[in-house]
């Protein structure tokens, strides 16, 4: 709950709270704290003249386009009258926010908000006065990695509050090809359309891109996702032929073209198909975050299967498959096979990197050995592991014997944003069950 302090003449039903607060991370000084409930981002990726309040509202008619500009939705919630977290929405998931540092910029002698994401290791940090915010998305293991945005309080719609007719219903899978200068990587589109509203996500052979959420407004779609490691934007124009164009944005950096036509199957790559490997044994040295050396043929993993999860603390598809090994560890807990998660980092400091990975293994509830094994790169992977032959994808699972030799190797990650996710379920139950 909260409570009203101040009425502000000519603005009505404006909320402040005057109060000092914690939230995971305190502050010792009083300031007002955001309004609670709903609020509009927007993020801005090719450029933004920075100031509160200066980012004029989109034109939106007949040709209503994105301009590369990212909506997201959150809400502001209350704990108590002195404690509060957000919560970031993108179709069926929220993704709760409880690190929070209120304070106030000397330069501007504006309030400031910081909201941390621990697992990813970014945060936003913006200046907000009444009922709007203007700040940046942080990624501060990439160089320079800063990406502008506003929000605005009470605004519950993501791309448009409009509801133009569709001339067309999407639901279903879309074969789909993303075209870049370099690459063209194949896809399948999931989408699911009640009227004007949209979501669903992609699948690659690498993994998928989580939880979409957006609209289909008359020949036009829209969709986008920010869950603290994702900046997607997608926005498609349904043609006369019943395919879609369009383009697709992720964070500042990339951008792409992509074109889809309906289907009724997967025609990707089955995951325990994709990645060739050699029958020798996996017998590498590992060191883990509390600076213990070991091995596959030693102490608790002597004579034990194990399961390997190749993986990166930046990857929102190896958080999936982490939160999946973790809650199969907790459901089994007489199985007779070990985890450990081995992860490649940005972070070119072996120290940041550890530090940074104890955290996400207090965050993400891990009962097993991580280590940090090398820089967040698919070709760092034959360095470490020379028995897995041209790997192609965060995360990767390894399936090992007693022998410490691979059974199977599953690429990339299928979540629970897919309808793929119930089949890994019983594909992994089944290799568990299956291992010799």
């Amino acid at each position: 709950m909260y409570s009203i302090k101040n009425f502000y003449p000519l603005i009505l039903l404006i909320f402040v709270i005057s109060t000092v607060f914690t939230a995971c991370i305190t502050t010792n000084s009083t300031y007002e704290i955001l309004a609670p409930g709903k609020w509009r981002g927007v993020m801005f990726l090719e450029g933004y003249n920075r100031g509160v309040g200066t980012k004029k509202e989109p034109a939106i008619g007949s040709d209503f386009v994105s301009g590369a500009e990212l909506p997201f939705n959150f809400e502001v919630v209350y704990d108590s009258t002195n404690k509060i977290h957000l919560e970031f929405i993108n179709g069926s998931e929220k993704i709760r926010v409880d690190q929070i540092k209120i304070g106030r910029d000397k330069a501007t002698a504006h309030d400031t908000i910081e909201a941390y994401f621990p697992e990813y290791d970014t945060y936003l940090h913006a200046v907000f006065n009444v009922g709007i915010m203007d700040g940046e998305w942080v990624v501060p293991s990439k160089d320079n990695y800063r990406i502008p945005f506003q929000a605005k309080y009470s605004q519950d719609y993501r791309f448009t509050n409009l509801k133009k007719k569709p001339i067309a219903d999407i639901s279903g899978k879309w074969e789909t090809v993303f075209m870049d200068d370099k690459d063209t990587t194949k896809a399948i589109g999931e989408f699911v359309q009640a009227e004007n509203n949209l979501t669903g996500t992609f699948l690659t052979e690498s993994g998928d891109y989580r939880y979409l959420d957006g609209t289909v407004q008359a020949n036009k779609l829209y969709l986008s996702c920010f869950d603290g490691a994702h900046a997607f934007l997608f926005e498609g124009k349904i043609e006369a032929d019943n395919t879609i164009n369009g383009i697709f944005y992720s964070g500042k950096n990339y951008k792409a073209t992509c074109s889809s036509k309906k289907t009724t199957s997967n025609t990707l790559a089955y995951p325990f198909e994709l990645t060739k490997f050699s029958s020798s044994p996996v017998n590498q040295q590992f060191k883990n975050t509390d600076n213990q050396s070991f091995n596959l043929n030693t102490g608790k993993y002597n004579g034990k299967n194990k399961v390997i999860l190749i993986s990166g603390t930046w990857c929102p598809n190896c958080k999936d498959a982490t939160k999946f090994l973790v809650n199969y560890q907790k459901e089994h807990p007489n199985s007779n096979f070990e985890i450990i998660g081995t992860y490649f980092e940005r972070y070119k400091d072996t120290t940041l990197a550890n530090k940074h990975l104890k955290e996400y293994k207090r965050v993400m509830g891990i009962n097993y050995d991580i280590c940090h094994v090398g820089k967040a790169s698919k070709d760092e992977i034959p360095l470490v592991f020379p028995q897995v032959i041209n790997p192609s994808a965060f995360p990767t699972i390894l399936f090992l014997n007693k022998k410490n030799i691979i059974q199977k190797i599953y690429t990339g990650f299928y979540g629970p944003a897919t309808s793929e996710y119930s089949k890994f379920k019983k594909d992994f139950d089944a290799q568990i069950q299956n291992m010799k």
